[in-house]
């Protein structure tokens, strides 16, 4: 994280920062709060929060989930189909699948930033195989 700014971040994550991005960046986490406190940023999950002049589109909501479920989540279903450009409109709740070794995370902060997280447990997780050549 460390050598990209605070705004080439910003821009490339949709508006969207984690607080531990935000730290590495340069940003304290009493500044953090302050600018939630004061309405210049948005928590849109525990530790996730949409930057001010931002809009929360469904790229951002997206992402915030994603970053909220940790970098070894999978975004899937509808908001996955519609990251690809499957579908038009991104769903109302953004699906993740989470491993099951993964530490649970407090729930994101209101229903209208619903996510649904699942937990893959099995020890050896179905895998396609690659087509031989011949």
């Amino acid at each position: 994280m460390l050598g990209v700014s605070f705004e080439r971040l910003v821009a490339r994550q949709a508006g969207v920062i984690t607080l531990a991005q935000a730290v590495a960046t340069g940003i304290s986490a009493a500044t953090v709060q302050r600018r939630v406190r004061e309405g210049r940023w948005t928590r849109l999950h525990p530790r996730v929060y949409l930057v001010g002049g931002h809009r929360c589109t469904a790229e951002a909501r997206i992402r915030a989930a994603w970053l909220w479920a940790g970098v070894d989540a999978v975004v899937t279903g509808p908001a996955a189909a519609h990251w690809h450009h499957m579908l038009d409109q991104a769903p109302a709740i953004i699906d993740l699948t989470v491993p099951g070794h993964t530490k649970p995370r407090s729930q994101p902060a209101s229903a209208s930033a619903a996510v649904t997280a699942t937990a893959l447990t099995s020890p050896n997780p179905p895998r396609l195989a690659a087509a031989a050549s011949g």
